[in-house]
């Protein structure tokens, strides 16, 4: 069972591990070395982004237990959402907990119109989970022809 609890400073250790394992395996298995963006293996992007820049940041639980987690954000309005990021734990991937939680955050803000998010280019995985178990379309390809430094920028239109 998933439950969602606000991410606060005392999370962001033990989410930075979790975060860096999950970013480290993406980019290990597209590019052969570790790297994700920028402060995602020593905590200063969780409390920048999660904490700092009061973004809407919560740590997901199974049965208890953390296992990742996600940032969101919103226009004024709150009919445009933006997904920061999303992570879970490495060693439950394949399980439909990232889908699971994706589904929860669309019941949770019925009022988002549009959500935004992007992810690097070489992350194949990403792709395949945004467009075919969230729903996202993907609207721009910045840097298409550097692996490195390609940027895949997705949306999603709710009914």
């Amino acid at each position: 069972m998933l439950s969602y609890e606000k991410m606060t400073e005392n999370d962001v250790m033990e989410l930075t591990g979790i975060m860096k394992r999950a970013f480290d395996k993406d980019s290990q298995a597209a590019l052969g070395c570790d790297g994700g963006p920028e402060g995602y293996d020593d905590g200063s992007f969780l409390r920048k982004w999660g904490i700092e820049a009061g973004g809407f940041a919560r740590k997901i639980l199974r049965d208890g237990k953390t296992v990742g987690g996600y940032i969101l954000f919103f226009s004024p309005d709150g009919k445009d959402g933006f997904l920061g990021t999303i992570f879970v734990d490495p060693d439950l991937h394949e399980m439909g907990i990232g889908t699971q939680v994706w589904q929860d955050i669309e019941k949770e803000h019925p009022d988002v119109c549009v959500w935004h998010t992007e992810t690097p280019g070489f992350s194949r995985r990403n792709h395949a989970f945004y467009v075919n178990k969230c729903g996202f379309s993907i609207v721009r390809i910045d840097n298409a022809r550097d692996a490195q430094e390609a940027n895949y920028q997705m949306e999603k239109r709710m009914q």
